[in-house]
């Protein structure tokens, strides 16, 4: 059961994986037609190819890979936040300063969660930083949703659903981060939730795939 579960997981991140490279592709193919706040969320798919590149390639050697998952969060949740900084401002004002204080406390958080309590060093999930991200995250989406204003445009058609992907992943695997500590005891039942987990992932990269050929395909058509 245990091979049986692995091989699943690996195919479905296999493809997730692919995906992912087919965004960054399609992102490049079309970053002149797009502004220059979505440069953010190009950088938080690059930086989340590279760690999925790390992890597997440590994986297979043998080596534990849980300190990749540290470095992640922490740089995940400043490119998050500056992409959601920089679409906001477009849409109300408020002091940008604040914001950046912000991330750079929870920043710290993180780091601090990472020395002194989930310990990098000890092959610890931080669940801790994890969940605080990714509320904050579910928080930004939301906040989006009821201030963004609806236009029917190529540009904010593609904000809404990135948006909208970003909100279900994190939104639907929140729980599974929460208790990846407990899980891990859990035999080979854990790798079911780490399936599930992966399925959501997958579903993200097909929604922002999804948003930027539809980009693409609209943007192509008004410019022809």
């Amino acid at each position: 059961m245990k091979e049986q579960l692995n091989i699943i997981l690996s195919n479905i991140s296999n493809i997730a994986q692919i995906i992912l490279v087919a965004n960054i592709i399609l992102y490049l193919l079309n970053r002149k037609q797009l502004n220059l706040y979505i440069k953010w969320f190009d950088v938080f798919l690059v930086v989340s190819l590279v760690t999925e590149i790390v992890a597997a390639i440590l994986f297979k050697r043998k080596i534990p890979n849980l300190h990749v998952l540290h470095i992640y969060t922490l740089v995940e949740f400043i490119v998050l936040s500056l992409f959601y900084v920089a679409i906001l401002q477009k849409i109300i004002a408020f002091r940008t300063r604040r914001m950046y204080w912000f991330i750079a406390l929870v920043s710290i958080l993180i780091v601090l969660n990472s020395i002194f309590i989930q310990l990098i060093d000890t092959l610890t999930f931080n669940s801790y930083a994890k969940t605080l991200t990714q509320v904050i995250f579910i928080a930004y989406a939301v906040l989006y949703f009821f201030i963004a204003p609806i236009e029917n445009n190529p540009k904010s058609k593609l904000l809404d659903n990135i948006n909208s992907a970003i909100l279900f992943y994190y939104a639907a695997s929140l729980f599974i981060f929460m208790g990846s500590n407990l899980l891990s005891k859990l035999d080979d039942y854990h790798r079911i939730f780490w399936i599930t987990n992966a399925i959501f992932y997958l579903v993200f990269q097909l929604i922002v795939c999804y948003a930027l050929w539809q980009f693409q395909k609209t943007t192509k058509i008004l410019y022809t």
